[in-house]
């Protein structure tokens, strides 16, 4: 075994474990641990056996597995980078929609200390 797949391999047996425990401290739905647990494997199966990545890049239409490899994690961190930025933008909608109400009810109680009701409704 070569020095880059020791290292590989550590790197893929870390984030296995750190999504395992993240997973069973509820930090994540199962789905997307055993999405991620599946991405770390198929990582580690082509580390151990690299002529399997460049046997389907070739199925592919690719000329090495390192560049089918590359290829797909960059659509990959695309599509993530474009999930993160669904989010945020609807995370910043509902924050400002919290502090909307926030404030809307803090004028109301502020106005209603300051002009409180008469004790005589008939009046």
């Amino acid at each position: 075994m070569t020095p880059i797949q020791i290292i590989l391999l550590s790197g893929l047996a870390g984030a296995a474990c750190v999504t395992g425990a993240r997973w069973r401290r509820n930090e994540i739905r199962p789905i997307a641990a055993a999405t991620w647990i599946l991405i770390w494997t198929f990582g580690a199966v082509f580390t151990v056996n690299p002529s399997w990545s460049t046997s389907v890049a070739h199925a592919l239409g690719v000329g090495r597995g390192a560049d089918l490899v590359t290829y797909i994690s960059i659509v990959f961190l695309f599509f993530a980078v474009f999930r993160l930025l669904i989010r945020t933008e609807r995370q910043r909608k509902e924050m400002t929609e919290l502090v909307r109400r926030l404030a809307i009810d803090e004028q109301l109680k502020k106005d209603a200390e300051q002009n409180p009701p008469s004790a005589n409704p008939h009046a």
